[in-house]
């Protein structure tokens, strides 16, 4: 399937910082095939300038709902254009969007990752096991990022990850971390960064990205743009 990348417009005054889950809730109540499996998509998060309590201020020029699908799953989403969503009690609005090939880059960063974690003691036979196994995740950045090595080596793509660091702050020299919550459970990522790919796994890891909750923004993969 040939994967293009819709950007809707944000219009609005602000979101949360944490807004992964109620964008997803909001665009699947108003077309379920978000939800249903009807439309095989991956939503990046919304991007911002930072405010403060853990804000966005939306911003006209660059705030933008990026969705990536299969070429043929177009009109699914379409009718998302022109409508007013509520996301987590803040109002916005969509505009009609531009539709845009994937492009390859030698580097890749995604704001947060999320890797699920099997319990090396889990019986498979043992139903509490199978349970703990499908909800832990990694949440210290060593085994973190071991995980993620191994699965850009389960999908062939043999480029180098690494997790950024804060540079200033408070947090300066730290990985840097990101919560998401769903229905009262915190859930940690890290940002995560790919260099030296090909082109032809550049565009592998957008299509596909990497661990879970690729609807609520997680492991969407952008080009990292060379800077001094």
């Amino acid at each position: 399937m040939s994967m293009i990348e819709l950007q809707f417009p944000v219009l609005g005054a602000a979101l949360p910082s944490d807004h992964g889950y109620a964008l997803y809730a909001a665009l699947s109540k108003a077309q379920p095939a978000m939800h249903d499996g009807s439309a095989t998509v991956r939503i990046g998060p919304v991007r911002g300038t930072y405010a403060d309590k853990g804000m966005l201020r939306l911003e006209t020029q660059f705030s933008r709902l990026r969705i990536r699908l299969p070429a043929e799953q177009i009109p699914l989403t379409l009718p998302l254009a022109g409508k007013t969503f509520d996301v987590a009690g803040h109002a916005i609005r969509l505009g009609v969007p531009n539709v845009l090939s994937l492009i390859p880059a030698p580097n890749l960063i995604a704001r947060m990752v999320i890797i699920k974690a099997s319990s090396p003691r889990s019986d498979p036979g043992d139903k509490r096991s199978r349970d703990f196994s499908r909800t832990k995740r990694y949440q210290e950045p060593i085994e973190f990022l071991g995980a993620v090595r191994n699965e850009l080596e389960r999908q062939g793509i043999a480029g180098i990850a690494n997790l950024p660091l804060h540079e200033v702050g408070p947090h300066a020299g730290e990985p840097r971390r990101h919560v998401m919550r769903i229905h009262g459970k915190t859930i940690v990522g890290f940002t995560v960064l790919v260099e030296g790919l090909t082109a032809e796994e550049s565009l592998k890891l957008q299509e596909q990205g990497v661990g879970g909750r690729g609807k609520m923004g997680c492991g969407f993969f952008v080009a990292m743009k060379e800077t001094k």
